[in-house]
């Protein structure tokens, strides 16, 4: 029988046995423990995911404990064994006392880790006993282990460029995979998926070779095996259609055939310019005036040579990704193309613009019932000579009541590393992406996640990180509209009791009008990841960076900028990675670089500046300790100006 519909004809026959007056209290107690592990009700397991990061991020699954009956739930006991040294369970705030008793409603919360070492395989799984005198339901067991893989193929590379190559001398690239799943994986053969004059593979492994699971034999975790598949290159003229698909056979049951894209790069001196129909004449879908109905806004990108310009995707991102499904309800795209008599018609993708001709690219608003809008970008995402690369252009929308706070760089976890007793330091940019004013309440560093209570995190002094510092400390603290703040965060490692240390950077902020006291709204609190790394000292890698040759800073032209850089004690070689984020831009700009622009494996970075004046960037490449990925390091962050005409 229904838990539920048991309680409830317990409890109504209760009521019929208690008398009109006098009656006893305790009768009507019913006490009921209702268990979640992830928000799922009645969950009793949990599964993480195996480690595919080489230990550098953690996972988390919260365990939530809900007094759903009536009078008070009594929990004798919590107890948790772990026969993963990896699988931890942390309570916010300090483990109670028990026993611990939970008013209607009330909800005790445990956070369950698991933060892999690279070095050490443990396959093992942990268990949690929770006691407590629900009469139907006095004992609940949850069990947390590692998902098993099998076998699981990893591909270092799956785009293999070849840039400029010559029929003369005709160059080979080779792709390395290896395992990365808990069971052999074993070699079938590799082959192009369609027959091309162009390329042939010219190296494989043999049949039937096996690299074994990941952290067993000849595959430690420390330094994985790799094999290799090579392919060589025949280029015929630049025109051609170099693309194509290199498969490669494997006992991984999720993904038998691994494809690895081939193409050619041709370096050209490529040009496209873009213009908006915005009142102001800036770079952006400009809806801040549409308070009812529907209204669409059109931004053309003209192609000016000498290559085509092959456009794949347009789409409409929310620069929160948690809004994602917001911007989906509130914007739509369509693109337009005049046909001979010089009418628009609507345009499907893919679709080339020729040197000289150029799209509309529109996007229409909806304005939603209940007035809850989330500012976006519209991204095109295109090929020109066979080089991806893509336009980013601000949507803006919603009245100007309601600031929207978004950080740089936001992609990935804060990483800092420093010498034990040393300390670095990094900026960070606050930008307010809206036309309203923006009040930053408080900021801080902390080890919990969130706060207890219902406070934040940065309420409970005993929670502040020691090894973290927001410096200089901002305070309260107004960001105008369109503006940016940038602040400085300090890693200053007291002792070696870590390796890595994981704590949390909180910014709270005021999500609607600040009348100089008070917040008409509850404060938002925005939390990033910050990941220390206390290593012994280490020569760092460095970075410069420079205009491409021939670049132009023109509003609405893109201007390339190219990373160089010099190996420090580690080479930044396959593993390494580089980090962009603005720093400055000029009044009046909305230009922003979104989360999937801010991190990649290239060592340049093209922008497009909406407004004329000064734009100032900042980069910086991680290099990795090939033999062991944990150990990394960040360069000094390398700065840019550019003045844009």
């Amino acid at each position: 029988m229904n838990k539920y519909l048991l309680r409830l004809g317990v409890a109504l026959l209760a009521t019929a046995l208690i008398p009109a007056c006098g009656s006893d209290p305790e009768i009507e107690s019913f006490p009921q423990m209702d268990v979640s592990i992830e928000a799922q009700p009645n969950a009793v397991s949990y599964e993480f995911s195996p480690d595919t990061s080489g230990g550098q991020l953690s996972q988390q699954a919260v365990v939530r404990i809900r007094n759903s009956g009536k009078g008070p739930l009594v929990l004798s006991a919590v107890d948790f064994v772990s026969q993963n040294e990896f699988i931890k369970a942390v309570w916010p705030g300090g483990k109670p006392n028990f026993p611990l008793t939970l008013t209607d409603g009330q909800i005790q919360s445990i956070n369950i880790q698991y933060k892999p070492d690279p070095n050490i395989e443990d396959s093992g799984a942990a268990q949690m006993i929770i006691k407590g005198n629900d009469e139907d339901l006095a004992e609940v067991k949850l069990t947390f282990s590692v998902k098993q893989v099998g076998a699981k193929i990893v591909v270092d590379n799956k785009n293999l460029i070849f840039t400029n190559p010559s029929k003369a001398a005709p160059p080979t690239g080779c792709v390395l995979f290896g395992n990365g799943g808990n069971a052999p994986l074993i070699f079938k053969k590799a082959y192009l998926s369609t027959a091309t004059p162009y390329y042939q593979v010219t190296e494989t492994p043999n049949e039937g070779d096996t690299i074994p699971a990941l952290g067993e034999g000849a595959n430690p975790k420390s330094n994985p095996m790799r094999k290799q598949v090579c392919v060589r290159i025949s280029p015929e003229a630049k025109d051609a259609d170099y693309s194509a698909k290199l498969i490669i056979e494997t006992n991984d049951t999720n993904e038998p055939k691994a494809t690895v894209v081939l193409n050619v790069k041709w370096e050209q001196d490529n040009k496209y310019t873009v213009t908006c129909a915005s009142a102001d004449g800036k770079l952006k879908y400009d809806f801040a005036g549409v308070n009812a109905g529907a209204a669409e806004r059109c931004c053309n990108v003209f192609n000016e040579g000498p290559s085509g310009f092959v456009v794949n995707k347009v789409e409409v991102k929310a620069l929160d990704n948690g809004k994602q499904d917001l911007a989906d309800a509130l914007y739509s795209t369509t693109l337009y193309a005049k046909n001979a008599s010089g009418d628009k018609e609507t345009v499907k993708l893919p679709r080339s613009i020729s040197a000289g001709k150029s799209l509309d690219f529109c996007v229409e608003y909806t304005y939603p019932s209940d007035g809850k809008t989330t500012n976006a970008e519209t991204i095109i995402r295109f090929q020109q000579a066979n080089i991806p690369d893509a336009v980013q252009i601000p949507v803006i929308a919603g009245k100007c009541e309601t600031p929207d706070l978004v950080v740089a760089p936001s992609t990935v976890a804060v990483w800092m590393d420093a010498p034990l007793g040393g300390k670095t330091t990094r900026q960070l940019l606050l930008a307010n992406q809206s036309c309203a004013p923006l009040q930053i309440i408080q900021t801080c560093v902390s080890q919990v996640a969130t706060g207890s209570g219902g406070q934040n995190a940065c309420s409970n002094a005993n929670t502040l990180s020691q090894h973290f510092f927001v410096d200089p400390d901002i305070g309260l603290k107004a960001v105008d509209p369109w503006g940016t703040l940038p602040i400085g965060l300090r890693f200053e490692p007291p002792n070696d009791k870590y390796t890595n240390i994981q704590h949390f950077l909180h910014i709270v902020y005021c999500g609607g009008t600040w009348d100089g006291n008070a917040c008409s709204e509850a404060p938002v609190s925005l939390t990033l990841n910050v990941m220390g790394y206390v290593g012994s000292d280490i020569t760092l890698p460095k970075l410069t960076l420079t205009p491409a040759e021939g670049a132009e800073a023109k509003v609405g032209q893109p201007f390339k900028i190219e990373a160089g850089t010099t190996d420090g004690q580690w080479p930044v070689g396959e593993y390494g990675a580089y980090l962009w984020f603005l720093a400055e831009r000029p009044a009046g700009s909305t230009f922003w670089l979104s989360s999937e622009f801010q991190t990649t494996d290239a060592p340049w970075l093209s922008i497009k500046p909406d407004v004329a004046g000064k734009y100032k960037l900042i980069g910086a490449v991680q290099a990795v300790n090939p033999q062991k990925p944990t150990e990394f390091a960040w360069s000094e962050h390398a700065t840019i100006e550019i003045d844009v005409q």
